[in-house]
């Protein structure tokens, strides 16, 4: 089990993580910044249920009942008589009242466990197999996916016996066969064993007897990104499935990938709402979008050096739940809501008859093979918070220029943060200086050399970042 918490400039760390009883886990880090931070809680170096997910430092983005994240074997798969267990992480929510019912062919007892930070622990039981709906509510409002439905299995009994041998779960290939063995260790009854695609896609796996109570089971994997294989005898899953694999590079990281842009958050009728999702640094993999509102919404994509661009074109107005996967996982802050405003748009403009929202949620939705991208070459630029005021100049060559002298001052830039120095002088006449020189002599200490040619007024520019320093710019004459 790790976790790692990346900050908004993009940079990573580590957190810690301590094991506790009862297969919990805590986990300590330490933000520097204000600001919505990414944490990712990986288990064999895979994303866990609901990984990642936002962590907000400072003032809370805005919230509601879209920002509730959920996750945990118990909304995939449930067994009766055993405690079904997930997650509720209702911090970037913020304040409200969070309710949790099962609804399916007997009654269920639930359980809800408070843990720091916003983190909620939830468990239900219940006696009889079936489909449950599983509704989690904010403020009375469903949260995105909301009533989950899972398929409780009876007693997995003889389940409990088979074993899995010689699966590969990461290194894995397009098109190149995926196969490993089941043994049943003295059970009996028929195995069926199926695979979840990153697009969302199932296939069956081909599961042939190789010997007496021992079976191979092979499937082709034609995506990049984590698939889930489910194995089970008699309808009920053997221990640990699901079982995530990767195929493809393991570099295929939704925990990097960002979005931002105005057409999150608010949006017009009939115009395009553009938004931008960069991938730099995150591998290949499969981006989808999509976009649940009153209308349908034409939507269209364009590449770019750091990532895609999205346009969106709405019908109707009121709020739209854009939910953006990387390889079937929803990166960090997804969904978004945005509020599009504005009349209407036509359906027969001959005839000016206004398009009325669907009583229904309609779905739009996209997807793209995304190439990788290095972050730096016109991708993800890390962001530069230097001050500016911090910034000390100091020496005899801010006092006076001589002619055809070597004049010399230093730049301390001591507590004055990241950014980039930037130093120029104009010459009377209007043009840069010829010779003028600037070399780093320590940490933290710049020595800067120039010789003037003409008579008269020069003016000498330093700058930290785009901020001129405390006494730039300085006139000298000669």
């Amino acid at each position: 089990m790790e976790a790692s918490m990346t900050d908004p400039e993009g940079i990573s760390e580590l957190c810690e993580v301590m094991d506790q009883e009862d297969f919990h886990y805590l986990i300590k880090m330490t933000p520097k910044t204000n600001g919505l931070h990414t944490v990712s809680i990986k288990h064999k170096g895979m994303h866990v249920s609901g990984s990642p997910f936002q962590f907000s430092v400072g003032q809370l983005s805005h919230g509601g009942p879209h920002k509730v994240q959920v996750g945990g074997p118990g909304l995939e798969k449930g067994e009766v008589g055993l405690r079904n267990v997930f997650n509720i992480y209702t911090r970037e929510a913020g304040p409200g009242t969070l309710s949790v019912a099962v609804e399916g062919t007997a009654k269920a007892t639930i359980q809800l466990e408070q843990r720091p930070n916003g983190f909620l622990g939830a468990q239900y039981k219940t006696s009889k197999p079936g489909m449950y709906g599983v509704h989690v509510k904010y403020n009375d409002v469903h949260i995105p996916g909301s009533p989950f439905m899972v398929n409780v299995a009876p007693d997995s009994g003889v389940a409990r016996q088979i074993s899995i041998h010689a699966l590969k779960d990461k290194g894995l290939l397009i098109d190149k066969p995926v196969t490993f063995s089941v043994a049943f260790n003295g059970a009996q009854g028929h195995l069926h064993a199926t695979v979840r695609t990153p697009s969302g896609g199932h296939m069956d796996c081909l599961c042939q007897e190789m010997d007496t109570g021992v079976y191979a089971v092979r499937f082709i994997p034609k995506e990049n990104g984590v698939h889930y294989v489910d194995v089970k005898l008699n309808d009920a899953h053997i221990p640990d499935s699901p079982i995530p694999i990767m195929v493809g590079s393991t570099a295929s990281d939704p925990a990097m990938v960002t979005a931002s842009g105005d057409g999150l958050e608010h949006g017009k009728c009939g115009a395009k709402n553009k938004f931008i999702v960069r991938t730099a640094g995150a591998g290949s993999g499969l981006l989808a979008v999509f976009i649940d509102g009153p209308s349908k919404s034409a939507l269209s994509c364009k590449e770019l050096d750091e990532g895609y661009e999205f346009s969106y074109t709405p019908f109707c107005p009121g709020n739209y739940l854009i939910t953006v996967k990387y390889g079937n996982i929803p990166i960090a802050g997804s969904p978004y809501q945005a509020v599009v405003t504005g009349a209407a748009q036509p359906q027969d403009s001959r005839k000016g008859v206004g398009r009325k929202p669907s009583p229904v949620v309609e779905q739009s939705s996209m997807a793209v093979e995304t190439v990788e991208k290095k972050a730096g070459a016109g991708g993800v630029r890390r962001k530069l918070t230097g001050d500016a005021s911090k910034v000390i100049a100091k020496g005899p060559g801010l006092k006076k220029a001589f002619t055809n002298r070597v004049q010399t001052f230093n730049v301390e830039i001591k507590d004055a943060g990241n950014a980039v120095l930037s130093i120029g002088m104009i010459s009377p006449s209007g043009f840069p200086e010829a010779e003028l020189s600037l070399k780093k002599v320590s940490q933290t200490t710049y020595t800067v050399n120039y010789k003037v040619q003409e008579i008269g007024e020069h003016i000498l520019h330093i700058k930290w970042g785009d901020d001129e320093i405390p006494g730039s710019p300085f006139v000298l004459t000669t």
